[in-house]
Parts: C-alpha cells; structure tokens; sequence
C-alpha cells in the first residue's frame, strides 16, 4: 500500500472518529453548552480534514497520471 493510500485511510478513520465523538457530544442535554461549543471545533476540524482528504485525492491522481506516463515512456524505450 502506498503512502498516499496509507494517509487516505487515516484521514477516513479520522473522520469517523470525529463524527462518533460529534454524536457522542449532542447526545448529552446536560451539557448543551459545552456541547455545542465542541460541536463547532469539531466540525471546523471536519472540514480541514475534508480539505485535505480533497488535496490528497487529487495529488494521488495527479502523481498515478504522471507514472502511467513514466512507464510508457519506459515501456517505449525497451520496446525500441
């Protein structure tokens, strides 16, 4: 498995984690408050995480593309 994938699963973990422990959170009435303050952090970490899941799903691709073009190349020189 690659580190791209490898950082891709973790950041899946992650916000599974998050999410359980938003859930967890607005599931206690008697600390509204609290809740609703850790509520907000973690939907503001949701949505850097989310962020950089995106950028790293595009530097994936764009890192496969260029290696399918590498080994093209490669493939173009043994063949000659």
């Amino acid at each position: 498995m690659s580190a791209v994938d490898d950082a891709n699963l973790r950041l899946d973990a992650a916000l599974s984690r998050l999410e359980s422990a938003l859930q967890t959170h607005l599931a206690a009435p008697d600390k509204a408050s609290a809740a609703e303050a850790e509520r907000a952090r973690l939907e503001q970490e949701m949505t850097a995480v989310r962020g950089e899941f995106a950028s790293l799903k595009e530097t994936s691709a764009a890192v496969s593309q260029r290696l399918d073009a590498a080994i093209g190349k490669v493939k173009n020189m043994l063949a000659e």
